[in-house]
């Protein structure tokens, strides 16, 4: 299994067009449908669904997707830790909720760019209580995170809200039989109340929103989920907008010392995910 094979998958799943993905990797189409069939045949999984007008991820890409993304990611990281040269001016450490991983890591790492271009950006992910306490003993520079809460040597400013809606298994009734819970921040339960009204509580409780659509792509279920984050899987996810309409609003704050300026930051990441 190589990069290559894995970045190929990667790219032709996110742009659902062969041509298109071979394009951007500056590849040939049967080039890239030699990896991706090479990749398939060590995995011993098909990963994509050959339709008339492009490529879907079948169940087993859709559950493979997101540790392929992060074997990128770590390749991301190791090459800007090899990458400080006499060219750049230095390294800057971001955190980032291990939530936001998946579905945004992309356009933050675009601003950052933009906002230190000519330095090696680290990206560590983590809960959010781990990244303050980082930002405050100074081995971040700033981090995105989801809770505020006050301290004197750290600011805190909202830059997005996250829009959490419910999401069930696709031909399911709309019930609260099977009903996943996911930990969405200290605001979320009462929220959560609301949906599950005179109805038992949820049958499981997962620390992390692909641990439960892993297990909604084996058994019939909802729970609420970022929207962002289910449009990326596909049409292949098998998960459908529930008719609860209801929308939980998750804020996204970024973090950093008081001695320090991020106001150029803040514009870049506002006209950013949302």
């Amino acid at each position: 299994m190589t990069l290559d094979q894995i970045e190929s998958f990667v790219t032709a799943a996110e742009q659902k067009n062969m041509r298109k993905a071979a394009d951007l990797l500056g590849v040939t189409q049967p080039t890239l449908s030699a990896r991706i069939r090479a990749l398939e045949g060590q995995i011993g999984h098909k990963l994509l669904e050959r339709m008339p007008f492009g490529v879907e991820l079948s169940e087993a890409g859709r559950r493979w997707l997101p540790h392929a993304r992060t074997v990128l990611l770590a390749r991301v990281q190791g090459g800007l830790a090899l990458s400080v040269s006499s060219e750049l001016e230095g390294q800057k450490f971001f955190g980032l909720h291990e939530y936001l991983v998946h579905s945004y890591t992309a356009p933050i790492m675009t601003a950052l760019k933009s906002f230190w271009p000519r330095h090696a950006i680290h990206l560590s992910t983590q809960v959010s209580s781990n990244l303050v306490e980082r930002v405050i003993a100074g081995t971040l520079d700033a981090a995105l995170i989801y809770d505020s809460r006050p301290h004197r040597d750290v600011a805190f400013h909202r830059v997005w809200r996250q829009r959490i809606r419910l999401f069930q298994t696709t031909g399911r009734k709309d019930d609260h039989d099977g009903y996943v819970e996911i930990d969405w921040g200290a605001e979320f339960p009462a929220f959560q109340q609301r949906y599950l009204s005179g109805h038992t509580a949820a049958s499981f409780a997962f620390g992390s929103p692909w641990a439960a659509i892993s297990y909604l792509a084996t058994t019939e279920g909802s729970t609420f989920l970022d929207e962002r984050d289910v449009a990326q899987l596909g049409n292949s996810h098998q998960l459908e907008t529930a008719s609860y309409s209801e929308v939980f609003l998750r804020p996204v704050y970024l973090v950093h010392r008081k001695t320090e300026e991020f106001d150029a930051l803040l514009s870049l990441l506002r006209t950013g995910p949302r």
